[in-house]
């Protein structure tokens, strides 16, 4: 069985992220992991100290992601994909990287918000470094703003 990977963000491209994925799923009979790569905790989360409400809203975020991921899991399931949800925290580069070796991905699915060429030069580019460092096919799907 193949296997694809989805690297979700919950932004606007995730309808078209899962839309492909679910077309190249059936096309491959794949199976399709959802990967999102949540924030990391704050240095001082990890050592009780720090404000309280900035722990409960870490752990209120960490489970709505957890929720949302399951819920787009579930739909895709829904139309008969063998779709497995997995939540991660930490670097997004780094991790999907380790992910997708880890699972041997046929092929990476992940947006691109097209920033240009400036904002990520300055910001970096999440898709240029997986481009880079990746040794499986990755399909960039583009969000394109007036199509939505």
């Amino acid at each position: 069985m193949r296997t694809l990977v989805v690297a979700i963000d919950f932004s606007d491209i995730t309808p078209l992220l899962m839309k492909e994925a679910a077309r190249m799923a059936r096309c491959l009979e794949a199976r399709v992991y959802l990967i999102h790569i949540a924030a990391p905790d704050p240095d001082f989360i990890g050592y009780g100290v720090g404000p309280v409400q900035e722990r409960q809203f870490r752990a209120k975020e960490l489970h709505n992601e957890k929720t949302s991921l399951e819920h787009l899991s579930t739909e895709l399931r829904e139309q008969g994909i063998n779709a497995v949800p997995l939540l991660i925290q930490g670097e997004t580069a780094k991790l999907l990287l380790k992910e997708v070796a880890s699972l041997q991905a046929d092929i990476l699915i992940m947006g691109t918000h097209g920033k240009g060429p400036a904002m990520a030069a300055l910001l970096g580019s999440t898709s240029y470094e997986i481009v880079q460092h990746t040794s499986c096919p990755v399909l960039l799907v583009p969000y394109e703003r007036d199509k939505q």
